[in-house]
């Protein structure tokens, strides 16, 4: 179990089993946890869940995560920061927990952009679409096209940038040119050398801010 900002997320894996039973030190760490990931699938969550006393809420859900449009958003923002914080821990297997966390994310603001949609469809109520829009378009293929123009601008040369964020030789090259994509443990240190937000690196747009 990894704690991250006061969010502890447990990712149970199949050597959590015994004898098709979970262990009961990872049953513990499962009453304890905020949350828990079973199969690329969030079986628990409580981080950002609003509740208001006395007042009942049947809300459709995606992977036991809701879709309702204000809280959704804001999950995603905490799914992907809480990869991004996996992703800059040092070892390999947490780069490889830290890209299912992307996936889910990615598949999580798809879902929250349909039942937007229905939503506003039916006309029951009017919903800020933009949020689930702008992560629905997390696109990893063409990342490198914005880490180029980005680098250009800043009049970088490639090795500079391999430099500054630790990269092999020739990592950013392949990236650029759509050959390779960067891994999850490069997102963070990228968008702070290049001086960009993720959510811009990642889609290519910005979410608006509240006034």
């Amino acid at each position: 179990m990894n704690k991250f900002k006061d969010i502890t997320v447990l990712h149970i894996e199949s050597s959590d089993h015994t004898a098709g039973a979970l262990s009961p030190a990872v049953e513990r760490e499962i009453d304890t946890a905020d949350i828990v990931i079973n199969g690329g699938e969030v079986v628990k969550n409580r981080v950002n869940q609003v509740e208001t006393p006395g007042v009942k809420t049947e809300l459709t859900t995606f992977k036991g995560l809701t879709l309702e449009p204000e809280t959704a958003f804001r999950q995603i923002a905490a799914l992907i920061e809480a990869g991004l914080i996996i992703s800059v821990t040092d070892t390999n297997d947490k780069s490889e927990l830290s890209d299912c966390v992307f996936i889910l994310a990615k598949r999580y603001a798809e879902a929250a952009h349909d039942y937007a949609q229905k939503i506003r469809g039916s006309a029951a109520t009017e919903t800020q679409l933009a949020p689930a829009e702008v992560m629905l378009n997390v696109d990893m293929s063409t990342i490198g096209k914005r880490i180029g123009v980005v680098r250009v601008n800043q009049r970088m040369c490639t090795e500079e940038l391999e430099n500054a964020i630790h990269a092999p030789e020739g990592s950013v090259f392949r990236w650029e040119t759509g050959k390779a994509i960067p891994s999850s443990q490069y997102i963070d240190i990228l968008a702070r050398t290049l001086n960009v937000s993720v959510t811009w690196l990642l889609t290519g747009k910005e979410i608006a801010k509240e006034s």
